[in-house]
């Protein structure tokens, strides 16, 4: 996994065959370069998509519905 490229640069707006064509990027900063780019010359929005953290509380930590 470690030769994955986790940022995309995305149109905001469907191709004519209705997807949203995207391309990635090994960094943010090479993804929101292009995507700055591309938005000034087509003057259309683009946006950088990048993979979400989430994190999750240990075993020991109190859920939402524990009570203490």
């Amino acid at each position: 996994m470690s030769d994955a490229l986790p940022f995309a640069v995305a149109c905001l707006r469907q191709s004519s065959d209705g997807k949203i064509q995207s391309r990635r990027y090994a960094t943010a900063a090479e993804a929101e370069q292009t995507a700055r780019f591309l938005a000034d010359r087509n003057n259309t929005p683009f946006v950088v998509l990048a993979p979400a953290k989430t994190i999750y509380p240990g075993d020991k930590a109190l859920g939402l519905f524990d009570q203490r």
